[in-house]
């Protein structure tokens, strides 16, 4: 079973539109409009990564690799100020 499948299902239950992976939070899903987190666990950017690469083909994962290090988001860059 691939690892992104246990959130989609979670997802699924919560009748989400939406999944969100940022590393160091826990996986979130939207529901109704609100983001609420589906799991305790918080991501690390291996998890994240893995999650994305199960389900992209080669050619996309080769893209990725590179042309965008992977690294953890600062929380200015996920929560930016509304202007």
């Amino acid at each position: 079973m691939k690892k992104i499948d246990r959130y989609l299902q979670a997802a699924l239950e919560l009748k989400a539109s939406d999944l969100h992976f940022v590393s160091g939070d826990p996986v979130r899903a939207r529901v109704h409009g609100g983001l609420t987190a589906i799991m305790d666990e918080r991501l690390t950017i291996e998890v994240v990564q893995e999650a994305m690469t199960e389900i992209m083909d080669g050619t996309t994962q080769r893209t990725l690799r590179i042309t965008t290090p992977l690294t953890s988001p600062t929380k200015s860059q996920m929560y930016p100020a509304s202007a």
